[in-house]
């Protein structure tokens, strides 16, 4: 099988689906998530276009936008999850016969030397300076705080179901409830299709498919470096997942494919499995 047309052919389509989704939203197109010089953004007639004039023929905001209505947020959260997860198969076929070396045992550091008083540790630990010797010259000023970059790259695994996710409470019917006393309670308005919802992570998540799609082969290495931390913790007696992929169907499959991203979603599952098989020796 030519794996590489393989990629290349889903890659080009899981682009355009993208592309689609990104439009949908309202967050810029092509233009605004794919590298100037990928070849998504080369065939995209709108990107002539912005440069000519700001103003498109969208009445959806583009680059401004910072919060959508609660449905079309929605919506795009639908198209999104399958994006994602055809995304990560493409990155697991890319993966298909990068094998790296085991990582070396890490050494074990020494335990510090801790000053006791009596049997109770006091947490000081000696350098053999005395604290005299030290001046206020002497002790560096705090580190500066770097600014945080909220991009994060596409992880790499997919989420089991049926395990509780930390930080997570489920709720009666999803709307705070607004007390007068220790007995009344009742609850508030329920949400409204048109109430604003911020999309500035659903940006993100967006530029995390189309970064992946514009540098394979980076992330095919990222996957072959977590096998090899798997089997390092393994070797270790601890636990770790053996593939990436959940077991059954897909994340946002569907028996009808309604979008194009259906459509890849469910023929890139099927070569992600083909690629994870291994080669029969015998």
């Amino acid at each position: 099988m030519d794996w590489a047309l393989a990629i290349e052919h889903n890659r080009e389509a899981l682009r355009r689906a993208l592309a689609l989704i990104a439009a949908m939203a309202g967050l810029g197109g092509q233009s605004a998530f794919f590298r100037p010089d990928s070849a998504a953004r080369r065939d995209d007639p709108g990107s002539e276009k912005s440069k000519l004039s700001p103003a498109s023929d969208c009445r959806l905001p583009t680059a401004d936008r910072r919060t959508l209505p609660r449905r079309l947020h929605r919506a795009v959260l639908r198209l999104l999850r399958p994006a994602e997860a055809a995304a990560r198969r493409l990155i697991v076929i890319a993966a298909r016969g990068i094998v790296l070396p085991p990582l070396p045992p890490r050494p074990e550091e020494p335990a510090p030397d801790i000053l006791r008083r009596g049997s109770a540790a006091t947490g000081a630990v000696w350098t053999g300076i005395r604290v005299g010797q030290l001046g206020l010259a002497n002790l560096a000023p705090p580190p500066a705080r770097r600014k945080r970059n909220p991009f994060r790259p596409l992880p790499l695994v997919d989420t089991l179901r049926g395990l509780p996710r930390p930080g997570r409470r489920s709720s009666a019917n999803g709307v705070p409830r607004i007390g007068l006393g220790p007995r009344s309670s009742f609850p508030g308005p329920p949400p409204s299709a048109w109430d604003p919802i911020d999309a500035t992570r659903l940006s993100l998540r967006i530029s995390a498919i189309a970064e992946v799609l514009d540098d394979l082969p980076r992330h095919a290495l990222r996957l072959a470096r977590w096998h090899q931390r798997g089997a390092a913790a393994r070797a270790c007696g601890k636990l770790h997942r053996f593939s990436p992929l959940r077991p059954g169907r897909p994340p946002g499959w569907t028996c009808r494919p309604a979008h194009e991203v259906h459509l890849v979603g469910n023929e890139v599952h099927g070569l992600a499995l083909m690629a994870q098989e291994r080669p029969d020796t015998s």
